[in-house]
C-alpha cells in the first residue's frame, strides 16, 4: 500500500514538473533561478551603441621626467651656461594630478572608441647658488581612443587598449624678466607626443555609475594610474 501511494505521488510531480517548467509562476509555483547567474551572467551582454563618460585623475612623474629635460638642454647649456649663470641646476618641482575626462562609445558589442583630455600644472624652481626662478607649466592634452573589451556586461567591463595624442604645453617663468624670450625659446620641457597602452575595468551601480581603474604605460606621460566615476548610457 504504502508503495503505492509513493508511486502515485512521485508520478504527480513529475507531471507537474513538466506542465509548469522552471519559471513557471502559475499555481504558486517559484521560478528556478541560478546562482551562476550573477555579474557574469546579467542580462545585458556587449557595449554597442552605448556612451561611456569618465571623469577622474590619473598619476605620473611628468615633473620628474622634465626636470631630467632641463638639465639636458640646449638652451641651458648652450644660451645660459658662461653667461652669469654657471652651475644651473634643478632646485624644487612639483605638480598636479592629470585630471582626465574620456568619452567612448561602442563601435560593437566588444569594441569602444573615443577621445580623452587631460589637463595639468606642474611648477619647477631652477637657478644657482645665488638665486633661483620659478617655471609654472601648463598642459592640456586631448588624444583618441580604442578598447577591446573582454567582459562586457551590464555590471562591469574588462578591457585593454591604446591612446595617442598631443601634448599642449604654455610656460610662465619670472626669469622673463631676465631673459624676454625664455618662454619661448626654451628647448627643455615635456614631450609633445603621447602613445599609451593600458588596460582597466569598470564597475557599475544599477548598469549605469560605477567606478572605474587603468593602468598604463605610455610615451609623454599620460598617466601610469587612473581611477574615476563612469556613467554608461
Amino acid at each position: 500500500m504504502r508503495k503505492s501511494i509513493l508511486l502515485v505521488a512521485t508520478s504527480w510531480l513529475c507531471a507537474f514538473a513538466a506542465h509548469a517548467g522552471p519559471n513557471d509562476t502559475t499555481n504558486g509555483a517559484l521560478p528556478v533561478v541560478l546562482k551562476s547567474e550573477s555579474v557574469w551572467k546579467d542580462n545585458s551582454v556587449g557595449i554597442q551603441g552605448k556612451f561611456m563618460l569618465t571623469a577622474g585623475i590619473g598619476f605620473n612623474a611628468v615633473s620628474d621626467v622634465t626636470s631630467i629635460n632641463y638639465i639636458q638642454s640646449k638652451f641651458w647649456n648652450d644660451s645660459l651656461a658662461g653667461k652669469a649663470w654657471q652651475g644651473l641646476a634643478v632646485n624644487t618641482f612639483s605638480q598636479s594630478p592629470f585630471y582626465n575626462l574620456m568619452l567612448d562609445y561602442g563601435l560593437t558589442d566588444n569594441i569602444s572608441a573615443g577621445i580623452g583630455l587631460g589637463y595639468q600644472t606642474m611648477s619647477i624652481q631652477w637657478g644657482t647658488t645665488n638665486i633661483f626662478f620659478t617655471d609654472n607649466w601648463t598642459r592640456f592634452a586631448p588624444s583618441l581612443r580604442a578598447d577591446y573589451h573582454f567582459v562586457a556586461k551590464k555590471k562591469m567591463s574588462l578591457y585593454a587598449g591604446g591612446r595617442l595624442g598631443y601634448n599642449f604645453y604654455s610656460l610662465s617663468s619670472d626669469f622673463s624678466a631676465y631673459h624676454p624670450a625664455y618662454s619661448k625659446n626654451f628647448d627643455g620641457g615635456p614631450s609633445k607626443g603621447i602613445a599609451q597602452i593600458h588596460g582597466g575595468f569598470s564597475y557599475f551601480i544599477k548598469g549605469f555609475i560605477g567606478i572605474n581603474a587603468e593602468l598604463g604605460y605610455s610615451y609623454g606621460e599620460n598617466y601610469y594610474a587612473g581611477i574615476g566615476l563612469t556613467f554608461k548610457f
